[in-house]
């Protein structure tokens, strides 16, 4: 379990369905070409590597990160909160669905069936989530929802496991394996002790998952290379802004007719938080570069 797989839980799709997801939408394509343009622009100056990598490294959104401190905020059941949702849903699934083809080691027609194949299947588990329960599985999962067994709380974690271990045995990103788990979790966690199971899943994630994903980022964290040469140092706060104004600036003009100037604002600085896809992203271009350096060694 993650913060993707905290995010995947949190997506309520009935309340983030109409123009909340319709503008998430919007907004996010029009970071995508103002990524792809402050991306080119770091490139040509020597900042950056990679068009594409940058480019959706810049259209990220944390939401999994963002959706505890919506929780304590208490704006999750707001309108404010509804929009987030769908924001971040947006600034998820798309990246990762982007990196997901980038990093597969096949081609991009393969890739493209493999990634089709697996939605298929999160689809049909969620039809399956969605079907009536029979009445003595819903009586077996509230005993044990109080019970030293906590049959509820496995059962979603074994779910994470095995889309995880699926998505990762086809050569999908494990990320997207987990978002597809949450989902499907959401869809299949309903009836009176719904509550309860989703306040006992965002304290396993919350308490434990969430923060040892910052703990592990934070180990690999390089800050002698940071701190050891001053051009990298300055590319920290150009990127900071580059966040800002890739997800920011479209996320508030999207919002312009359905929130508040101080909401829209909000929504567009908390829309440009990013992190658990960047780590990814960065990841999967030092492996590229690997990959190409082992290959062109090889070939000499």
């Amino acid at each position: 379990m993650c913060s993707s797989d905290l995010a995947g839980f949190e997506m309520d799709l009935d309340r983030i369905r109409g123009r909340p997801l319709r503008n998430a939408s919007v907004g996010w394509a029009l970071s995508l070409v103002l990524a792809i343009v402050a991306a080119s622009a770091a490139v040509a100056s020597g900042l950056a590597v990679s068009v594409v990598l940058i480019a959706l490294a810049l259209t990220t959104t944390a939401i999994g990160t963002l959706v505890p401190i919506l929780a304590d905020a208490a704006e999750l059941d707001t309108p404010f909160g509804g929009h987030m949702l769908a924001i971040g849903a947006a600034g998820e699934f798309l990246p990762l669905a982007a990196v997901t083809m980038l990093a597969a080691d096949r081609s991009a027609a393969a890739t493209g069936l493999v990634l089709g194949a697996f939605v298929l299947l999160a689809v049909a588990a969620a039809a399956l989530a969605l079907r009536p329960r029979h009445p003595r599985i819903g009586r077996l999962l509230a005993t044990g929802l109080h019970a030293s067994s906590q049959l509820p709380v496995r059962a979603i974690v074994l779910l994470v496991v095995g889309l995880v271990f699926i998505a990762s045995h086809l050569g999908l990103d494990a990320l997207l394996g987990a978002f597809a788990a949450g989902l499907v979790a959401r869809l299949a966690n309903r009836g009176e002790h719904a509550a309860a199971v989703e306040a006992k899943i965002s304290a396993v994630a919350g308490g434990v998952f969430v923060p040892a994903f910052f703990v592990v980022t934070g180990i690999g964290f390089d800050l002698r290379a940071l701190t050891s040469d001053p051009a990298a140092a300055v590319r920290v706060p150009v990127f900071l802004l580059a966040f800002l104004a890739v997800r920011g600036l479209p996320t508030i003009w999207s919002l312009r007719h359905d929130l508040g100037r101080n909401d829209r604002v909000a929504a567009g600085v908390l829309g440009a938080t990013a992190l658990p896809l960047v780590v990814a992203i960065t990841t999967l271009g030092l492996e590229t570069q690997d990959r190409k350096s082992t290959r062109l060694n090889s070939s000499h």
